[in-house]
């Protein structure tokens, strides 16, 4: 299946997918090699944003995102990826490879994406 021809949901949905291996597979990289490159894949959760402007029936689904209670102002949003990029070496480095949601890392199944990974950046580079 050519990734290229997924849009709208789909289209987000495997781009996240693509941030997450790409994630693992830097970490797998230079985790050899510390001091040098950390990667993590940080979810702001659910952000107050305009992201649905251009859905179909975006005005009816907004209608209804705004009885969401547990929307994230942009700051709050942004809260885990500023916290990390402050954080010491030694956390820095223990995080790297991780998914992280509200300042922890999260585990994400038991299934090994190394070839997924692997095959991702190999599409990126060439």
């Amino acid at each position: 299946e050519n990734m290229n021809d997924k849009e709208g949901f789909d289209a987000y949905k495997q781009s996240k997918l693509a941030n997450l291996l790409h994630t693992q597979e830097l970490h797998r990289l230079y985790a050899a090699h510390p001091h040098c490159l950390y990667s993590v894949t940080i979810d702001p959760g659910e952000v107050n944003t305009d992201i649905t402007r251009f859905f179909p029936f975006a005005s009816v689904i907004n209608v209804f995102l705004k009885f969401v209670p547990e929307r994230n102002t942009p700051e709050q949003g942004a809260d885990s990826a500023v916290w990390f990029g402050t954080c010491g070496e030694e956390q820095a480095e223990a995080l790297s490879g991780s998914f992280i949601r509200d300042r922890k890392a999260v585990a994400l199944g038991s299934g090994n994406s190394t070839f997924l990974s692997s095959l991702l950046l190999a599409f990126i580079m060439s």
